[in-house]
């Protein structure tokens, strides 16, 4: 028959054909045709499925043996870890053999598959270690000097009775001391036998450093594998599977079976090749791997079996019986490489899956003449509550909502009959809901704070009072503007951008936000619009919201004025400054110290740490009091604290505080530094003195930890602003471990070196007329010979501004120019007084007569040189372009 007949017969047949009769024949098909095609499959994907089941069954149970190990070999090196860390925290002591001992015994008793937990020192060759024995008891063992002593302990890990002293060989000549001093970092060590003991084992070895990197020793954790032979004889692999673990060389390290791995003779064992295991299953598994692609194994020895990825295969018969196989690598991050090999034999599932196929198969066939029968029966039970659900639901499409169709059943007809009946009393209580949605939902709009309106087609279509009232416009006036009418022009080009977007049909669910401004009772009004597409009414439309923002706007505003001023006040400060001698309490104009300032103001102007180097007398501490006077915490307390005179002992009580009753003679509650400091600026002067513990100490407080008083149990936090000086390289003292680095870069944020007097020799006439004027007793400034002045310029000020003030002020007592050094003026530079004898100023005026006598000065050291002005600036110690910039101003031609 040709294929258009079939397509002209099978539509005249469905045509004509009831509904009932189809559904019978369509069932009948199916059933036909699932039967036999479930009995072809059973039987077919039984054969296909065993090679599934056997990988999942591999896999599962290398699976359970990675994550074994896993958790099994990760405890030693956890172990190690733990000890390093305490030891970096200072919780414990490497050099305290006696710490050592108890932490080692602490963690064996927490740790039980651990054998053995040790360390060896870098510096002594000391051991010490503590040992779990088979019966769960722990020896001692110390190695120290010639001798190695064992000791057993009592229940709270003492030492108790000497069991035997030997010959000590030094530990850092071992093996695995050397293996993790040249690695220098946490390794595994090889697997060994024990010597007297029929076991099999691996350490854990890492070595520890110091701060400075200087190696002080090696800690190590053993771990007895034989744990590891008791978990595989408990994993169940079928009934007659087999699990084994060995190294890439071959070497067995566990089985599921009663092999060891070891050959035991005498007190020694000697570890057990998987090519010569007793176990045919393990060797004959090997000789596969080696012959079926890894590194053919010679006759003449073992080699290793080299194997870097999952392998899965079928092997062939042992014992009549077929095996399926898997071999897995195990590594870690600590350099173990070992091959995990799960073995299932075939016929462990094989005969459940053709007793199941067989089954399916009868059952198939059983259901094929049951379903038949049953197919006819059904059909006319379900078609004819549709035929009375499809005339309701024509009614229903009509309007008709009171539509019951009663058909007392539980089965999926009489669910949807009850849908029916739910759908029918929900529409007509949706429409019901609607109606009343509707008139909440226009109260809301009415009655929002916020304006809303709505705009369709380039006109306003809806408006509720909110937004009449802010636009002061009638509500019915409002609808059909345009969004400049309202707006203004500069809504314009957004409302175009946002028609264009419409007219090609982008939807943006996004909110976008827009400003502007009214006049509105003759003031200005600001208003913030945001505006959103939506659907109205079934078209596209925009709906607006505004708020009345002129408070914020205005407040906005004064802001802007307020930084405004400030930053030009910034501005006219900083140009000020290069022309002024002065700056706060700071006398100079030098270069250097023009560069101090410029430093000063952006140190005020931020809120973070500040270190102040220079020498001592420079002013360091003037620095900290102008940066605190210039910033935001300028109304708060500054708390100056010398560093050098606060003892270890009273730190805390001093920085922290103390409570009443805290120790003997504290009868009242003591604030400390950072109490009084809060909201203010702690000024650490000569920082460099702390020591190692108090940085720490101190360290916790600046990072927000917070501190606690003596005598109190409450952590307290200070909004404090670091300031420290010091005349020390903090750098070098890290490098010499006097100082933390942590602590360093935690107050090392802004630099500010304040340069010695000698490098600004230019600032001395400035100062001497400062001092001059503190110390004359507001009398009028006294006029310093020429000399004089001579001899404070060339002096080197060792003492810095200190010294000179100290100077100046014998000066005026004694009228004697006297250094410190016991020598008095006129035998310090008879030169000095030649050069300037007969030199009278011209002027009274002090400010004067220093300029008039530098100009005199620096002429007749230029004769004195023949007119070498290189030579001349070396001489008088200023810089050579500082030299010519003043002979220009003497000779401007």
């Amino acid at each position: 028959m040709s294929r258009f007949h079939l397509r002209r017969i099978i539509p005249t047949f469905l045509k004509k054909t009831s509904f009932q009769t189809i559904l019978i024949l369509v069932f009948a098909a199916q059933v036909v045709a699932t039967a036999c095609l479930t009995g072809y499959l059973a039987f077919r994907n039984g054969l296909l499925s065993v090679n599934d089941v056997a990988n999942q069954l591999r896999s599962e149970m290398t699976a359970r043996i990675t994550q074994h190990l896993h958790t099994y070999l990760d405890t030693p090196h956890l172990i190690n870890t733990l000890n390093i860390n305490a030891i970096h925290l200072k919780q414990i002591d490497i050099i305290d053999f006696s710490t050592l001992e108890h932490q080692f015994w602490k963690q064996s008793q927490i740790f039980p598959s651990v054998s053995y937990i040790y360390f060896a020192s870098e510096r002594t060759g000391d051991f010490i270690g503590v040992k779990r024995l088979s019966n769960d008891t722990f020896h001692l063992r110390n190695g120290s000097g010639p001798t190695f002593s064992v000791f057993t302990t009592d229940a709270q890990g003492n030492r108790g009775e000497l069991l035997s002293v030997m010959p000590y060989v030094d530990s850092r000549t071992r093996p695995w001391y050397q293996a993790a001093k040249e690695s220098g970092k946490a390794i595994w060590s090889p697997v060994y036998t024990w010597v007297g003991s029929p076991n099999i084992s691996i350490d854990a070895v890492c070595p520890v450093y110091n701060d400075s990197g200087t190696l002080e020793g090696v800690f190590g954790v053993s771990l007895i594998l034989a744990d590891i032979n008791e978990f595989l004889k408990n994993l169940k692999v079928g009934t007659s599977g087999q699990t084994f673990i060995m190294e890439q060389s071959g070497l067995l390290i566990s089985t599921s079976s009663t092999e060891t791995g070891m050959l035991v003779n005498g007190e020694t064992a000697e570890r057990v090749h998987a090519t010569e295991s007793e176990n045919p299953f393990i060797r004959l598994t090997v000789q596969y791997l080696k012959e079926s692609g890894s590194d053919p194994l010679p006759h003449e020895k073992p080699t290793p079996v080299s194997i870097k990825h999952i392998r899965s295969f079928d092997l062939v018969e042992i014992d009549g019986k077929r095996q399926f196989g898997q071999v897995t690598p195990f590594q870690d991050k600590w350099g173990l490489d070992w091959l995990i090999v799960v073995l299932i034999p075939e016929d462990e599932f094989m005969m459940q899956v053709y007793a199941n196929t067989q089954q399916t198969f009868i059952l198939s066939l059983l259901a094929l003449f049951v379903a038949v029968g049953i197919g006819g029966i059904t059909a006319r039970w379900v078609i004819r509550p549709l035929a009375r659900l499809n005339i309701a639901a024509q009614a229903l499409a009509r309007g008709e909502w009171e539509q019951h169709v009663l058909i007392d059943r539980e089965d999926e007809v009489g669910q949807l009959a009850k849908s029916f009946h739910t759908m029918a009393t929900q529409l007509r209580e949706s429409f019901a809901e609607l109606d009343q949605n509707e008139q909440q939902y226009r109260f809301l709009v009415e009655h929002v704070a916020d304006g809303i309106g709505i705009f369709q087609k380039e006109r306003l279509v809806f408006v509720n009072d909110a937004f009449a009232a802010l636009l002061d416009f009638p509500q019915d006036q409002l609808i059909g503007k345009i969004p400049e009418e309202l707006f203004g022009k500069d809504y314009l080009s957004r409302y175009k951008k946002i028609q264009k977007q419409l007219q090609v049909g982008v939807l943006h669910p996004d909110w976008q936000i827009f400003e502007f401004a009214l006049m509105k009772n003759d003031q200005k009004m600001w208003l913030e619009g945001r505006h959103k597409m939506i659907l109205w009414e079934g078209a596209q439309a925009i709906l607006v919201s505004i708020r009345d923002v002129t408070i914020r706007k205005r407040q906005e505003e004064e802001n802007k004025a307020t930084q405004k001023k400030l930053r030009q006040e910034n501005i006219r400060l900083r140009s000020t400054i290069k022309d002024r001698y002065k700056f706060e309490n700071i006398i100079g104009k030098s270069f250097a110290m023009q560069e101090v300032y410029e430093l000063v103001l952006k140190a005020a102007a931020t809120d973070t740490n500040v270190v102040i180097y220079g020498e001592s007398g420079t002013g360091k501490d003037l620095v900290a009091q102008t940066i605190h006077r210039l910033s935001d915490r300028q109304k708060m307390t500054f708390v100056p604290v010398n560093c050098g005179s606060i003892q270890e002992t009273l730190f805390e009580s001093e920085f922290f505080g103390y409570r009443k009753g805290a120790f003997t003679g504290a009868l009242r509650d003591k604030p400390g530094f950072f109490d009084a400091a809060h909201n203010g600026t702690l000024f650490l002067d000569e920082v460099g003195e702390l020591g190692l513990n108090m940085q720490v100490k101190l360290l916790r407080a600046i990072e927000g930890g917070g501190y606690t008083p003596v005598g109190d149990q409450t952590v307290k936090h200070a909004n404090v602003r670091i300031i420290a000086a010091t005349n020390r390289n903090l750098s070098v003292q890290i490098q010499r471990g006097e100082m933390r680095s942590d602590f360093f870069y935690r107050i090392n944020v802004i630099t500010i070196n304040v340069p010695p007097l000698r490098e600004r020799r230019e600032d001395i006439p400035l100062l001497v007329e400062y001092f001059l004027h503190l110390y004359g007793n507001k009398s009028p400034i006294q006029t310093l010979p020429g000399h004089i002045l001579e001899a404070l310029y060339n002096h080197d000020w060792p003492g810095n501004v200190r010294q000179l003030q100290n100077v100046l002020q014998r000066y005026l007592t004694l009228k004697s120019l006297d250094f410190g050094n016991g020598v008095h003026y006129p035998e310090i530079s008879r030169n000095t007084q030649d050069n300037s004898r007969g030199f009278t100023p011209t002027t009274t005026h002090l400010h004067e007569a220093i300029a008039e006598f530098e100009k005199h000065f620096i002429l007749s050291m230029l004769t004195q040189n023949q007119g070498r002005k290189n030579k001349t600036a070396d001489i008088l110690g200023i810089p050579a372009r500082t030299l010519r910039r003043k002979l220009s101003k003497y000779h401007p031609k």
